[in-house]
């Protein structure tokens, strides 16, 4: 409900606000919400129908990108059936939580990029980074997309054309960084974010040896 808060302000405003202990500023998620929500009405109904729409279309782009790449139609079927009835991603489809909408924009952002690729076609990697910058604007975890895609390029060692994906890469970095500086200057870091923001300290009070031990226990 804190993000269903932020619809209504939309709706009723015409302002973007988040509740002080929230810690997102999911300003597309917001937007897309409050467009089911003028067809639902002031109810929950709208929200989580959006919901299960950019689940859906997540789903087929993750289908096809597993079958395009896999090239057995059968395993990418029953895969993309896992992902889709999995009970904590089945739960949050029917939420107004960022989870899902996150995963579906990543699958889509990856479905251009594999196609771009593949044809050696930029605007389709301008689409996928558009993609990408986009998902941050749910749930900053997006920005790693752009990373994730040029990891695949160095490791596929399948790009035709390396100076333009790194350019286009550090457009994304820079457009989702801005962003985020955007988002503080006019919106304030709320209690929620700058809570999580000073737990970051504690991550550096445990040598990494200790986390690698952990892990291997």
């Amino acid at each position: 409900w804190p993000y269903a808060y932020s619809v209504d302000w939309i709706l009723e405003a015409g302002q973007f606000r988040i509740l002080e202990y929230s810690c997102r500023y999911n300003l597309l998620q917001v937007l897309w919400g409050a467009l089911f929500s003028l067809v639902g009405g002031g109810t929950f109904v709208g929200p989580r129908l959006s919901t299960v729409v950019v689940s859906v279309f997540g789903l087929v782009a993750f289908y096809d990108l597993l079958r395009r790449r896999l090239g057995e139609p059968t395993l990418a079927w029953w895969t993309t059936a896992l992902l889709a009835f999995d009970p904590l991603y089945f739960r949050l489809s029917l939420s107004f939580m960022t989870d899902v909408p996150l995963v579906a924009l990543v699958a889509l952002a990856f479905w251009f990029f594999d196609r771009g690729v593949t044809a050696g076609r930029v605007s389709l990697l301008v689409v996928s980074l558009t993609i990408a910058v986009a998902g941050y604007l749910v749930r900053e975890l997006a920005i790693v997309t752009p990373f994730a895609m040029l990891a695949s390029l160095v490791l596929s060692r399948q790009s035709r054309f390396p100076a333009g994906i790194l350019a286009l890469l550090a457009i994304a970095a820079v457009a989702a960084t801005a962003l985020q500086w955007w988002w503080i200057q006019n919106l304030g870091a709320t209690w929620g974010l700058q809570e999580r923001t000073r737990g970051l300290r504690y991550l550096l009070e445990v040598p990494l040896s200790q986390y690698v031990a952990a892990l291997l226990a």
